[in-house]
């Protein structure tokens, strides 16, 4: 059994850019400062939508309906943690639903501000099987209705949390975006200064992704060595090499999360 499950973990290493990256064709699924990786990324994320209507029956039985916006459905999804570090993941998870406040959830094109209200967790050895369901606050999706000041305070904020979610290995690549979309201010909806900031976030997405891409290929490596002598990792060598590349990958991928509802804000303000 603990045979299967290191080979297991081994593919979820390998299987990393992939599953992570490749969610929604547009990023990973990042909910606050957590992003989730390897199996841990669900195959699905379910998104209730509809409409809140109010209804009003009239004498002889017709009704006049009003509709007063959408009424968003818990947002809700699973996966499973897996090898030495699941239990570690899962209590790093555990900590953002513990927390009880308002976060960040993104992935693909979408963003929301949700509360994580309830999260069940089912462990085994080496593995964690998570359950989680989200209150909807407020869609972040859509470009903010207001002026300049909003969009150029959700832009500055969201490449804030990038930046402090890259940690060194992004400090360099991230605080040059920084300064230059700070240098736009007031960013106003329409005008030239959204398409040049949208410009430094697409720049700033590239060398993410390019380190992120790296940081995989190094973990690969590190599975196939681990598969094929039929061990967790082939060596101490390997194993920090993997580990420093696992938390650069995690790094790259967080903050990606915000580059990537950035960039469907500004896109959305062209």
């Amino acid at each position: 059994m603990s045979g299967m499950l290191a080979t297991l973990s081994g593919a979820a290493s390998v299987a990393s850019a992939l599953e992570t990256l490749a969610f929604g064709a547009a990023g990973p699924v990042v909910l606050g400062g957590f992003a989730f990786q390897d199996f841990e990324v669900p195959a699905t994320i379910t998104l209730p939508v509809k409409q809140a209507v109010a209804v009003h029956k009239l004498i002889g039985g017709e009704r006049v309906l009003d509709a007063m916006g959408p009424d968003y459905g818990d947002i809700a999804w699973a996966g499973v943690m897996l090898g030495a570090f699941a239990e570690a993941r899962a209590q790093a998870l555990k900590a953002v639903a513990d927390a009880g406040q308002a976060a960040a959830l993104t992935w693909g094109t979408w963003a929301f501000t949700v509360l994580p209200y309830q999260l069940t967790l089912k462990e085994g050895f080496q593995q964690v099987a998570y359950a989680i369901k989200c209150s909807v606050i407020r869609d972040d999706s859509a470009a903010p209705a207001g002026g300049a000041t909003d969009l150029t305070t959700s832009v500055t904020q969201d490449m804030a949390a990038a930046l402090m979610q890259g940690g060194a290995a992004l400090s360099a690549t991230l605080g040059g975006a920084q300064s230059a979309i700070q240098g736009l201010a007031p960013i106003l909806p329409g005008s030239a200064g959204v398409a040049s900031a949208l410009a430094s976030v697409a720049g700033a997405q590239g060398l993410v992704g390019a380190i992120a891409g790296t940081s995989a290929t190094v973990l690969a490596g590190a599975g196939a060595r681990a598969a094929a002598a039929g061990t967790p990792v082939a060596s101490i060598s390997d194993l920090a090499t993997a580990t420093t590349a696992a938390g650069t990958l995690a790094q790259a991928v967080s903050a990606g999360g915000y580059l990537g509802r950035m960039a469907a804000n500004l896109g959305a303000n062209l």
